[in-house]
């Protein structure tokens, strides 16, 4: 499903980073080329779980008109050179390398050495007229290894993906809330509540006061009508059971 303007929830500065080092970089590629500015560029997403890093990638296949994305994730990370000759064959072509702290970890901890070696070679490799981009996205920047994530011509802008500030979660709980019976719900009052919240944690809390609306409904009626209460119900439902945790869950720190 694309992810358009009107979905995407970032800050106008994420969105203006993304617009240059990738969106206008393919969609000026001709003038950029011609005034000595190679058409690709590295980019890495990094923050904690749930904040929208995959939402942004797909975004950016929206906005790459005549494009190839190429998505890779998992243990098909392993077949670097595979990727990139593919990534070739297509290009202009942007490659999308999601979670590559599992496998191109810090050399003290990579159990995947060769496939290492294998993505410092390609990126070093690209040449200047080929347009392949790369953006990789990872929960733990700490965990990377240094020769990719510190070294510009590799990676020349790293975007920092935390949880949304007020302006963004309202943005986002009011996307989430479209096509739903919410009128009696105080926004306002749960962009309060849930300061610190991932995106993740802000569907799952939508998506869980909707069930609890749906158990008012007798059948008869086909749309639950959501209430405040709603939310403080499954709120604390969701915080339940922290005992001998630090009082995080799925993206949200419960606070005193």
């Amino acid at each position: 499903e694309a992810v358009t303007d009107e979905d995407i929830v970032l800050t106008d500065e994420q969105v203006t980073v993304l617009k240059r080092n990738i969106i206008d970089l393919y969609a000026r590629r001709e003038i950029l080329e011609r005034n000595g500015v190679p058409a690709r560029r590295g980019v890495l997403l990094h923050g904690p779980p749930g904040t929208g890093k995959t939402f942004a990638c797909r975004y950016l296949c929206h906005k790459l008109e005549g494009v190839t994305s190429i998505f890779v994730t998992g243990s098909s990370l392993l077949n670097v050179g595979a990727i990139f000759s593919f990534a070739r064959l297509l290009q202009p072509a942007v490659l999308f390398l999601e979670d590559v702290d599992l496998i191109f970890a810090t050399r003290e901890i990579n159990l995947y050495s060769t496939a290492l070696g294998d993505l410092l070679d390609q990126m070093d490799g690209l040449r200047v007229r080929e347009n392949i981009s790369v953006v990789l996205t990872t929960n733990a920047i700490e965990r990377l290894e240094a020769a990719i994530k510190d070294r510009p011509g590799r990676i020349s802008q790293c975007i920092y993906m935390g949880a949304p500030a007020p302006t963004q979660r309202r943005l986002f709980l009011a996307h989430q809330l479209r096509g739903h019976d919410a009128d009696a719900v105080d926004l306002d009052r749960l962009v309060r509540l849930s300061d610190g919240a991932t995106q993740a944690f802000l569907t799952e809390w939508v998506h869980r006061s909707l069930q609890i609306a749906c158990e008012r409904l007798d059948g008869a009626e086909e749309r639950a009508a959501l209430r405040d209460e709603d939310f403080a119900a499954a709120l604390d439902e969701m915080s339940r059971f922290l005992d001998g945790s630090d009082g995080r869950i799925i993206g949200f720190t419960q606070r005193a």
